[in-house]
């Protein structure tokens, strides 16, 4: 394992890399994507990069990945360079950027619509864990449902500008937490984001009918992020 840190006016980078096997091509463009994992069942959630993504992007910066000089994975941080108030523009012992090299990342303005109550519905605890620290770092309130049951009690109590849940997570016998949902709360309509790994012709079709916002497991952070941005903008 190599760790590699350079600094020049306006990033920070950070650089891992290993001697292993490297990441294939055909995965480098969904690597980051919430729930892919090249792991056997069991073996992993997919959520892990997912996540640092995230984190990085919340603070302006990239991540990336690439192939290393042994062939193994390369990953590669970006963040802005921040400098005490009244310091110069220029950084001892680096050379300003020049015209070919690639523009800093641009630093992440607050969101105004930020300190929203966000209700996250879903069985898995990586799932969970992963769609709060994305919302609480943008500044929301998320309440974590351990079940079904428990996010329609926390509905009964609370207030909720975003809903986001797994619809087939099951409230009782032959009830889907999505149906309760919208047959108690219809206003939550165009507030609810819903997310599955069901992949079957039919939920297709039932979660057109349902009419709320969905995605399909993996999904990317960046896609849900603004999926939700629209909703706290109306």
């Amino acid at each position: 394992m190599v760790l590699r840190t350079r600094q020049d006016p306006e990033r920070v980078v950070l650089e891992v890399e290993d001697t292993g096997s490297g990441v294939a091509p055909e995965h480098e463009a969904q690597i980051f994507a919430p729930f892919f994992t090249t792991k056997d069942p069991g073996q992993g959630t997919g959520l892990g990069l997912s996540l640092s993504y995230a984190i990085v992007e919340r603070h302006g910066g990239s991540l990336a990945v690439g192939r290393g000089t042994e062939g193994g994975a390369l990953f590669t941080m970006r963040l802005p360079a921040s400098r005490p108030s009244g310091a110069s523009t220029r950084i001892s012992g680096t050379a300003p950027r020049t015209s070919g090299a690639p523009p800093a990342a641009p630093v992440v303005a607050h969101d105004p619509r930020a300190g929203r109550a966000v209700l996250l519905v879903d069985g898995d605890p990586a799932v969970r864990r992963m769609i709060t620290v994305l919302f609480s770092s943008d500044g929301h309130h998320v309440e974590a449902a351990r079940d079904a049951a428990h996010g329609i009690a926390l509905l009964g109590e609370q207030t909720f500008d975003l809903v986001i849940a797994d619809p087939r997570a099951g409230v009782s016998a032959g009830e889907s937490f999505a149906d309760v949902l919208l047959a108690r709360w219809p206003a939550l309509r165009e507030r609810t984001i819903l997310a599955t790994a069901d992949v079957r012709p039919e939920t297709e079709e039932w979660l057109k009918k349902l009419g709320c916002r969905y995605f399909r497991k993996p999904f990317n952070a960046r896609d849900l992020r603004a999926a939700a941005g629209e909703v706290f903008s109306k």
